[in-house]
């Protein structure tokens, strides 16, 4: 692979947004000549390499469906004149019009479910689009054993399980001191995050080991 294009929403301070920063950063330090596409024209959260190109579809903050037909046209268009070896698409709001959008094209999309198929998207006429335009995609990303087992054997068989990268060397080094019995977990204060499942894990947990303390950051 020479060419490499990766379709987003938008590069916020999300999960998702870090790993398409950590997987840019590789590849292009591999040589491989990359572009960023994103839906919106909001300028990275992460820093990205200076031989990526960042390429907006829109210059909205974000997509109203009235615009999707034009975006994707654009990267259509895109598509055709940069020829990369390979599209990828992430995450699941992107991943059905890029491959609806790139039919006939001859580029092949891998699309990467970032997040659990059962569930979302929550959209009843989303999932049905899925059904119908998933089977056209060349390759697929899961994140866990489960979300590929929700889809039929045609796409699991095109399908591959990859964790999360990690930049190993930004992992700090191991504290040796005395640490506060505290538990921290850090995200978003939505249900997908599920953080209710912790708290009433750590209330079990508090039971017995009243000295320690949960802190939710969000």
């Amino acid at each position: 692979m020479k060419k490499l294009m990766i379709v987003t929403h938008k590069m916020s301070g999300g999960g998702c947004e870090r790993v398409i920063a950590q997987l840019l950063t590789c590849f292009a330090r591999d040589g491989i000549e990359c572009k960023l596409v994103t839906e919106c024209g909001v300028p990275s959260f992460y820093d990205l390499p200076e031989s990526v190109e960042q390429i907006y579809l829109t210059f909205d903050s974000t997509l109203p469906a009235k615009k999707i037909p034009k975006a994707y046209r654009k990267l259509r268009k895109l598509v055709k004149q940069e020829k990369p070896d390979v599209v990828l698409a992430l995450p699941e709001k992107v991943n059905v019009w890029t491959v609806l959008f790139l039919l006939g094209t001859g580029v092949p999309v891998v699309v990467s479910e970032r997040n659990d198929p059962h569930r979302h998207p929550e959209s009843k006429i989303k999932r049905i689009l899925r059904r119908l335009i998933y089977p056209f995609a060349k390759g697929f990303i899961f994140q866990t054993k489960d979300a590929a087992k929700y889809f039929p054997h045609s796409i699991r068989a095109r399908g591959v399980v990859l964790d999360n990268p990690l930049d190993v060397s930004r992992i700090p080094a191991r504290f040796e001191g005395e640490r506060r019995q505290t538990v921290v977990a850090a995200g978003r204060l939505h249900e997908q995050k599920n953080f209710d499942l912790l708290i009433r894990a750590f209330a079990r947990f508090y039971k017995t080991h009243h000295t320690y303390s949960l802190v939710i950051y969000g």
